[in-house]
């Protein structure tokens, strides 16, 4: 994942994944899908330090 990310820079993604699960307390339906989250980010390639 890193290499797709140009130095620098950061890369995010959201995606559902399904999922069964029982009702919390207080919530009258299942759980269908839950959600997530990707990130990658790629440090400079330069020898500069700041």
């Amino acid at each position: 994942m890193q290499h797709l990310v140009r130095p620098g820079g950061v890369f995010g993604a959201g995606f559902m994944m399904p999922a069964k699960r029982r009702p919390h307390v207080g919530q009258p339906y299942d759980r269908t899908h839950r959600m997530g989250m990707l990130l990658a980010a790629r440090t400079s390639t330069s020898t500069d330090h700041f």
